[in-house]
């Protein structure tokens, strides 16, 4: 645990752990809210089960393409490019709750693959930054971190819904912190760049 919190490594530890919490907020959300809001709405049951598993297969196709992304564009980049897409994608499925259930579906997909997609990016980018001695370490501290996110992330949209918010605002809401992820994988770019990393390490 020291070495998380070193000199060099506590700035990028305390971003990956607002990575992973937020993440993990939206990504609990969806599956915890997801079914209960398309049931208010009158969506059969068939385009419930359809909807909510599409999330799911969509982290899962993620999962064979954010590595050969991060090796060619590198981690950080393709991270951020994932929290971008999540956030547009929730603003997206909150515009298709009144549309047609396929153009829900297709959504629902996108959310999933950028969203579960960004959670499994997250933990690539975990090992990335930690040097070997410290990676097991840092991602099992990381992932601890991410459960408080992913309790407070279903009870704060449970708190919303109970308000009377619609749920496509309660969706547009819980874009944010993706977008907000997105930034902080940019600052942890600039900040801690292969080339920064290296002068760190020879100073």
């Amino acid at each position: 645990m020291t070495g998380l919190l070193g000199q060099r490594e506590r700035l990028g530890t305390a971003f990956l752990w607002v990575l992973v919490f937020l993440n993990l907020a939206v990504f609990y959300f969806i599956q915890s809210w997801l079914p209960t809001m398309l049931h208010s709405l009158k969506y059969s049951t068939d385009s419930i089960v359809w909807v909510t598993t599409l999330t799911t297969i969509g982290g899962f196709c993620a999962a064979f393409l954010i590595g050969p992304l991060m090796d060619r564009t590198g981690p950080y980049a393709t991270l951020a490019m994932l929290y971008l897409g999540g956030a547009a994608s929730m603003f997206w499925m909150a515009s298709a709750f009144s549309s047609t259930p396929n153009a829900l579906m297709i959504a629902a997909f996108a959310v999933g693959f950028c969203v579960s997609g960004g959670q499994k990016g997250t933990i690539a980018l975990a090992i990335h930054f930690y040097p070997t001695s410290l990676r097991a370490t840092g991602t099992g501290w990381a992932l601890g971190i991410g459960r408080l996110g992913g309790i407070s992330g279903p009870l704060l949209a449970g708190l919303l819904y109970t308000a009377q918010m619609t749920i496509d605002e309660i969706f547009r809401i819980a874009s944010l912190p993706i977008l907000l992820g997105a930034a902080v994988t940019l600052v942890m770019r600039w900040t801690y760049s292969d080339k920064r990393r290296e002068n760190a390490a020879a100073t």
